[in-house]
């Protein structure tokens, strides 16, 4: 039998896409497949592990967080089909699994607003995707109408404090990111 205490956490990352409403936001959240075995059937923001190509792209500063920037750009396209700059991303967070589970990540958490255009799914990997409020996700959730992974119902507990996108980034890019794990 494996020892759950000695899975590696794979570096990843993940996009807080935000649009201002009238006088509120709203951020992207996606809904993957349920078959996925990892969160299936939950909803999250656009994300996915640090690849090879993204440390390949961040080799002149070759640290974790510009690979991290890059692997969020491209997860986004990839999933969303909104293409993202990383020198648009404002570091947010970042969360390890803790040890004991099956997988586990160390996953970046970047801010962002989202760029015109439109949401365009695979259907495959994403099933669905919706823009709300960060109180209407946080309400859904609690009554049993999406289900949001414990980090992702946290960072947007954490977003309720502000009123647009533009207030969330610039409070984020004047202090230090919030380590979990």
């Amino acid at each position: 039998m494996k020892n759950l205490f000695n899975v590696p956490a794979y570096p990843a990352a993940t996009v807080i896409l935000m649009r201002d409403k009238n006088n509120f936001f709203e951020v992207l959240l996606l809904k993957r497949n349920s078959k996925l075995d990892f969160h299936g059937g939950h909803w999250v923001f656009p994300g996915g592990r640090i690849d090879q190509v993204d440390y390949q792209k961040a080799a002149p500063q070759n640290d974790e967080i510009t690979a991290a920037k890059f692997a969020a750009a491209r997860e986004t396209f990839e999933e969303s089909g909104l293409s993202i700059k990383t020198k648009d991303l404002v570091l947010m967070s970042q969360w390890t699994t803790p040890p004991g589970y099956p997988k586990r990540f160390k996953t970046w958490f970047f801010l962002s607003c989202a760029p015109k255009g439109q949401v365009k799914i695979d259907n495959q990997e994403i099933k669905d995707f919706q823009w709300y409020s960060p109180e209407k996700a946080l309400d859904a959730n609690n009554q049993k109408i999406i289900h949001l992974p414990v980090p992702t119902y946290y960072t947007l507990e954490s977003l309720t404090s502000f009123s647009s996108s533009q207030e969330a980034l610039t409070h984020y890019s004047l202090n230090q990111p919030v380590n979990y794990g």
